[in-house]
């Protein structure tokens, strides 16, 4: 068709990146991503006295699936969880935020560009999530 022009967009192609403090950049792709205190251990500051199992070693899990409507994040809607400990596949109590709101107990909440996600128990520790 003449004067139409046309863009070809690979859905499997990774779109949303989490950033991580520093500038670490892991792409979420078909497989969900655990994020955890090793990921960021260089803002992890373990003083005397202090339990370094109180970090959680598995702080977050994001994930895709394929979205209701395709125009939006070019087929795919991201959501994140407070992660699921594996005794008993009980709800975590990490305390993850999302844009400051606790998470914990929510089965998934949907992420938006732009979304700030609090590290539990690592103060100052804020990646991005971003939509590219």
């Amino acid at each position: 068709v003449s004067g139409y022009n046309a863009q070809i967009v690979d859905v499997n192609e990774s779109k949303g990146i989490l950033v991580l403090p520093g500038g670490k950049e892991i792409p979420v792709k078909d497989n969900p991503i655990t994020v955890g205190r090793n990921d960021v251990s260089e803002y992890v500051e373990f003083k005397i006295g202090k339990n370094p199992n109180e970090v959680s070693s598995q702080q977050f899990t994001i994930f895709r699936l394929p979205s209701q409507s395709s125009i939006i994040n070019e087929g795919y809607d991201y959501f994140i969880e407070d992660r699921i400990t594996s005794v008993q596949n009980k709800p975590s109590t990490n305390h993850t935020k999302v844009n400051g709101e606790d998470i914990t107990g929510q089965l998934k909440k949907e992420l938006h560009d732009g979304d700030k996600i609090e590290f539990a128990h690592i103060e100052e520790c804020v990646a991005i999530f971003q939509t590219r």
